[in-house]
């Protein structure tokens, strides 16, 4: 599996992995609408103002998805998405780790929103060392969405 950055044919991709506003709520929260249109996902994403990755497989096809802001005091990891195809496979576990490993800069501290409902995704958190935390100061708690934080050595 490689990292790079993202496109905005790769985020086109990406987009058409969602078929139901559920699916695009437990990924992109309560600000993306469904059908998702490339050019309000940009941004309502964010698109200019984070370093978003895709991820791909040794054929080269795209996999995977994630963004990382600065923030909170941490690095902000944000909407990780795997291709649907590939979901339940534990590759979201390597998908994680290369994303980690690829934008560490000496930084030991990284942040992130999950859903309680989203279970998988959770326990992947915290296998990979994620802890719940209390909400940063500037965000108002959203119900149902728990923050946590992973503090690592450099």
């Amino acid at each position: 599996m490689r990292i790079e950055k993202a496109t905005i044919e790769n985020l086109n991709v990406i987009c058409s992995w969602f078929k139901t506003e559920a699916e695009v709520k437990l990924w992109g929260g309560p600000s993306l609408t469904f059908p998702l249109e490339l050019e309000k996902v940009k941004k309502t994403i964010e698109w200019y103002d984070s370093n978003s990755y895709s991820f791909f497989n040794e054929k080269n096809f795209l996999i995977g998805f994630a963004q990382v802001f600065d923030k909170f005091g941490c690095k902000h990891l944000s909407r990780i998405v795997l291709t649907p195809a590939l979901r339940g496979k534990k590759i979201s576990h390597e998908l994680l780790k290369l994303l980690i490993d690829s934008t560490k800069n000496g930084q030991s501290c990284y942040s992130l929103f999950v859903y309680e409902q989203n279970i998988s995704a959770l326990k992947l958190y915290k296998r990979l060392g994620f802890s719940r935390h209390k909400y940063p100061n500037e965000i108002e708690n959203k119900e149902g969405c728990i923050f946590m934080v992973r503090r690592t050595t450099c």
